[in-house]
């Protein structure tokens, strides 16, 4: 197993963090899979595909966090029932939890791994940053051109205040 971002031999590095659910990475361990930190928590990639969070913090959203494009968002669901919206994240479309209270927590996500094994599977997506890098790049899998990325709007101009109007009094 690699993992990104690490060079164990600099004097400066800091020990590895204990992984939380380190069962996956074994699981997944044939398929060469890179750990990143990310919101505290390790991010699992395979290339520049980002599978799976694993999170334990002690609330209700620990588990293994599932990503994937909103456009195989059914396929996924159907492929792994038992995925469950991420409370801290209500809008958040492309990820799903499998939640550790769940009975059938580690079965669902052994099968989660071996569904991230297939490359055309409904788990993993790329990140926009990734996607955004590819289609500069003009690498394959990018977006067709004349594809939209959403965008917030930009944020009007701030109005400066009004100089207060000095009043002015007559002195009798």
């Amino acid at each position: 197993m690699k993992r990104a971002r690490t060079d164990v031999l600099a004097p400066s590095a800091k020990k590895s963090k204990k992984i939380a659910y380190d069962f996956v990475l074994d699981a997944l361990s044939e398929l060469e899979p890179t750990t990143r930190a990310m919101f505290g928590s390790t991010a699992i990639y395979l290339g520049e595909r980002v599978l799976f969070i694993l999170r334990k913090k002690g609330d209700r959203d620990d588990g293994v966090w599932v990503a994937f494009d909103e456009h195989r968002a059914g396929d996924a669901t159907a492929a792994l029932p038992n995925l469950k919206p991420i409370e801290r994240l209500p809008n958040v479309r492309s990820w799903r939890k499998l939640a550790e209270n769940h009975p059938d927590f580690e079965e669902d996500v052994l099968e989660a791994c071996r569904l991230a094994g297939d490359r055309h599977g409904p788990l993993g997506k790329i990140p926009v940053r990734q996607r955004a890098k590819r289609e500069r790049a003009g690498a394959p899998g990018a977006r067709p051109t004349g594809a939209r990325v959403r965008r917030a709007a930009p944020a009007p101009p701030k109005k400066r205040p009004a100089k207060a109007a000095k009043k002015r009094t007559k002195r009798a």
